[in-house]
């Protein structure tokens, strides 16, 4: 009986015909197409008489196959140009690329190496050039089509059977899915006999639903939120596609309760408006709308700023209770406003000391006073010195009634600092000795 060695089973010894297969795999559609280098390289092969190798029914009418050092070598550029294969065939750096669907494959000649979707493998057995043509192991074949591959010795012939990907379904063409729940997608790829069946993920937009493989035609469809997201079966073989619609819905988180950043609030009619803030509980209440109301729209008005926020605008003297209302559940918080009289007369100011100690050329000192009442209409005033030659004021802030000065020390002696407000010019002094 005669026998021949293969990339797998070295010297030894194997019936007349004999079969190599592989399951599907990532490497599906890998080497698809190898080119025809111009000119041989001089690589002696080692032939058995005239080798022919046949796809599926379909004999290849160019080039035959060899076995060089125990090893079956067959040309790949008729094989895989009937496969459809793209090829392309770089001169300047002998790199062939090989495409077909989403598979890329480079190869170089006289090398153990070829890369397949940018994954590098390595045989026991150099691809080479004989009589013109590029030869690679069958082993290849089985690698990274999937394909069965056989040599009859009798026939001396090779034969490759491949059953080429034609289609791809899905068993849901839409889910609807709450947040946080997860569902499994197969897909069904045409042939059933196709030599690859195995399948890419895809969803257009994650932050809606992820998938993840769980097999060759299997995925997990996980939802993250509220939304739609098209989750894709991609065939390697082909680049066959399917699709599936995700619905997923925004889980119900009801309302527990409200609260608000103040209770109390005072105003002065006419002068301008506060804000209020609800925060509704829990934090992620799947409603977190507010409505806001007032008890005396004659006293004061409530607007809604935002999802939980508003704005308290005074009209009148008088007290009115705002109440913030939660649209899920009804519940409630209360915030009572006390609006004062607009037009109050100044009836006095205040300094924070009387007297005050500085040293010429050395830091300035500061003075603050105070307007009463606190709801006074005009709370202008003015700063002066007695003496600038030896002392200087000026107005560093205002903040409502409470003023401030800077006094700037210049050269020794006394002055008066005085303060005078503009309704009543009612004054407040204090005594500045510079040393």
């Amino acid at each position: 009986m005669q026998t021949i060695g293969t990339a797998d089973s070295g010297n030894r010894k194997r019936p007349a015909c004999f079969l190599v297969r592989t399951a599907a795999s990532a490497l599906l559609a890998a080497l698809l197409a190898l080119f025809i280098l111009a000119g041989p390289t001089g690589a002696t092969a080692q032939a058995s008489g005239s080798i022919q190798v046949k796809l599926n029914d379909a004999f290849l009418g160019a080039g035959e196959a060899t076995i060089v050092g125990g090893r079956t070598l067959v040309p790949f550029r008729a094989l895989f140009e009937a496969l459809g294969a793209s090829v392309h065939y770089d001169a300047a750096t002998s790199v062939i690329t090989a495409t077909r669907g989403r598979t890329r494959v480079t190869l170089h000649p006289e090398s153990k190496l070829f890369v397949v979707n940018g994954e590098s493998i390595i045989l026991d057995v150099s691809t080479r050039v004989v009589n013109g043509r590029l030869m690679v192991p069958v082993r290849v074949i089985a690698m990274s089509l999937g394909a069965d591959v056989g040599y009859d010795p009798d026939e001396q012939l090779v034969y490759v059977s491949i059953r080429p990907v034609t289609g791809i379904s899905l068993d849901k063409r839409e889910l609807i899915l709450d947040t946080g729940e997860s569902a499994t997608l197969v897909a069904t790829v045409s042939p059933a006999d196709a030599s690859s069946r195995r399948v890419n993920w895809y969803s257009n937009d994650s932050s809606v639903a992820t998938v993840y493989s769980s097999g060759i035609s299997e995925a997990v469809v996980t939802s993250n939120g509220a939304g739609t997201a098209i989750i894709v079966a991609q065939t390697e073989d082909g680049g066959y596609s399917a699709t599936c619609s995700v619905t997923v819905k925004a889980r119900h988180q009801a309302v527990t309760g409200i609260s608000l950043d103040r209770y109390t609030m005072e105003l002065i009619a006419d002068e301008g408006s506060k804000t209020i803030t609800a925060r509704v509980e829990p934090d992620d209440a799947s409603d977190r709308n507010v409505t806001w109301s007032s008890s005396d729209t004659s006293v004061v008005t409530v607007h809604r700023r935002s999802l939980t926020g508003a704005t308290v605008t005074p009209h009148r003297t008088g007290t009115a209770i705002i109440t913030a209302k939660t649209e899920d559940g009804g519940f409630e918080a209360t915030c009572r406003v006390t609006v004062q009289g607009y037009s109050e007369p100044v009836t006095g100011i205040e300094l924070d000391r009387g007297t005050l100690s500085l040293t010429a050329g050395s830091s300035p000192g500061t003075l603050e006073a105070t307007i009463y009442p606190r709801r006074a209409s005009n709370l202008n005033m003015t700063w002066s010195s007695s003496n600038t030659s030896v002392a200087t004021v000026h107005r560093h802030s205002v903040d409502g009634r409470y003023h401030k000065a800077i006094i700037t020390p210049l050269q020794s002696g006394e002055t008066i600092i005085t303060a005078t407000t503009e309704d009543g010019e009612f004054k407040a002094t204090c005594v500045v000795t510079v040393e």
